[in-house]
């Protein structure tokens, strides 16, 4: 007999509801293009893709009771925290990869060095939670969601950052009691400085106080940088044509560009084009350190200049403009400031390509989840219409979007009204 606020079995024909729904998703998906022309059919194939995603979704909770959905919510922090006990401990490296192999609490609990009791209760979560199973009384084994975590540097950044967020977002209503019901806008007064008890500084200010949270804090930028290809979906063979009108003209100026590691990609990937006038600019200390650790020719050839995206752009009538994954760490007044800075260095027909995950409406559950952290820390993702009217503000048009083939990162392609 099923328990109280158990799931009744689904019905065939709601299996084949939910089934339809899937094909349906999945053929629109087939049939999206991926290089679309115009703006409007970039909103429908971002909109296809996400629709195919929340169909999936659905499909699922289609087979679960909403109780069942509360209380999995519930097992999420748990299982988080272990995971991370877990990982720190090497324990999910001690148990044997093949998924069949069982190994005892017993003895798991002698090789971690770890009271018998402690070990097994924490493993039981990660049992509940599908990432361990457990045969009989007192042994256990690993599961793929398990193995896909040993070793994996990236995943492991991931689950840093989000457990940082995890924590932030729990003092939310106290937040909002104090702060008011309003997006966070600065800084200083966060929900994640706010979480820590430090409201008056910001989250740099805060961590650069422990050199090991930074350390931390930097792997897992790294590390989830990787989630978003660093191969941009933008085609940029036109700037070799046009680079010949004027040898002295910079071409690619790549704002806030870190190590390069952007610009190495559109270099490599674009036969032609000299990286001697590209520009790679970010703040003074960023290209002091990354010049010490990048050894590429084409780095090397880049020029670095120096610059605070809040202050000015030196760089006049470049080609093109880049600025990757950074307007989304800052509220719409910070951006609008940014886009009006790089509005007036640029020429008639210079291009600003805007990087960001472009969100559809409603966003998926990923986007959305992001997008939360995001305001966590006062920063923000957006649509493309919040972008129009951002790029609107700042005298600029978008005149091209690009959806990214395999995440929901895409370019904006913008040039002077």
């Amino acid at each position: 007999m099923a328990g109280p606020g158990a799931s009744p079995a689904p019905s065939p024909d709601h299996l084949d509801a939910l089934a339809a729904k899937l094909t349906q998703a999945a053929n629109a998906l087939r049939q999206k293009s991926t290089s679309p022309n115009g703006n409007g059919a970039a909103k429908e194939s971002l909109s296809t893709a996400a629709e195919a995603q929340k169909a999936g979704v659905a499909a699922l909770r289609g087979m679960t009771s909403p109780k069942e959905r509360f209380l999995d919510l519930m097992l999420i922090p748990p299982a988080m925290g272990v995971l991370r006990v877990f990982l720190h401990w090497g324990a999910l490296e001690r148990i044997p990869r093949d998924c069949i192999t069982p190994i005892s609490y017993a003895q798991l609990a002698d090789e971690l060095g770890a009271e018998v009791e402690l070990v097994r209760r924490l493993a039981w979560v990660l049992v509940a939670a599908g990432f361990l199973k457990q045969i009989g009384d007192d042994e256990v084994v690993n599961t793929p969601n398990a193995v896909m975590l040993i070793g994996n540097v990236t995943l492991r950044g991931v689950l840093d950052v989000v457990a940082e967020q995890v924590r932030a977002a729990m003092v939310l209503p106290k937040y909002f009691e104090r702060y008011g019901r309003v997006e966070p806008t600065q800084q200083r007064g966060s929900p994640w400085t706010f979480a820590r008890g430090q409201p008056d500084k910001t989250i740099w200010e805060i961590m650069s106080a422990d050199p090991e949270e930074v350390e931390v804090f930097a792997k897992s930028m790294r590390a989830s940088s990787r989630f978003y290809p660093m191969l941009s979906p933008y085609d940029f063979s036109w700037i070799v044509e046009k680079s010949v009108e004027d040898q002295s003209r910079p071409l690619v100026v790549d704002l806030a560009g870190s190590d390069g590691e952007s610009l190495l990609s559109i270099l490599r990937n674009t036969p032609g084009l000299p990286a001697e006038r590209c520009v790679l600019q970010d703040l003074p200390h960023v290209l002091e350190d990354n010049a010490k650790m990048r050894q590429e020719e084409e780095i090397k050839a880049l020029q670095k200049v120096p610059i605070d995206i809040f202050k000015d752009e030196p760089v006049k009538g470049a080609l093109v403009y880049q600025i990757r994954r950074t307007l989304h760490d800052y509220a719409d007044a910070d951006v609008l400031q940014v886009l009006r800075l790089i509005h007036n260095s640029m020429a008639s027909d210079s291009r600003l390509l805007i990087v960001e995950c472009i969100m559809a409406n409603p966003p998926t559950p990923m986007a959305a989840a992001v997008d939360l952290f995001m305001c966590i820390t006062a920063g923000k993702e957006r649509t493309i219409e919040m972008f129009e009217n951002l790029a609107a503000d700042a005298g600029l048009r978008i005149t091209n979007v690009v959806p990214g083939e395999t995440s929901e990162m895409g370019v904006l392609e913008c040039m002077k009204i």
